[in-house]
């Protein structure tokens, strides 16, 4: 298994800062997008928390800016799991511009699986945790 396209969008020019780039807001949003389409590739729905049962909470974000985003430029994102903890689940996002190729800018995340109920961290899901483990070693087979 490779990393899979959880995003495609455009910039648009509410997007971008007094400079004319794409401002942090706009790069955040677009891998928090492609973090709701991992999870849900993951066997996660995404319903959950609409629900008040379960959701997930953020804990670490680490974002690498690799290039410039300009109003017009069309992007992908692609993504994968690196890591389990026991209520964690580490994962990776590359954005790409899709004309070129070329990366943008690269995340990864701590997220936490959250009871909505008890308000605390909670064990991943066993589906979950399955379905994340075979793309791990799958890719770490694959890694270059």
């Amino acid at each position: 298994m490779t990393d899979q396209e959880t995003y495609r969008g455009v910039v648009y020019p509410t997007d971008c800062d007094v400079m004319g780039h794409m401002n942090i807001a706009a790069f955040v949003r677009a891998f928090d997008q492609a973090t709701q389409h991992l999870f849900h590739q993951l066997g996660s729905d995404p319903t959950e928390p609409l629900r008040g049962e379960w959701g997930w909470a953020d804990v670490k974000l680490t974002v690498e800016y690799l290039g410039e985003a300009r109003p017009g430029d069309l992007l992908y994102i692609v993504s994968r799991p690196e890591a389990l903890g026991g209520r964690s689940i580490t994962h990776r996002h590359e954005l790409r511009n899709a004309a070129t190729g070329a990366p943008l800018a690269t995340a990864t995340f701590i997220t936490v699986r959250f009871d909505l109920r008890a308000r605390r961290a909670a064990p991943l899901p066993d589906a979950l945790r399955e379905a994340a483990a075979v793309w791990i070693a799958a890719w770490g087979a694959n890694a270059p």
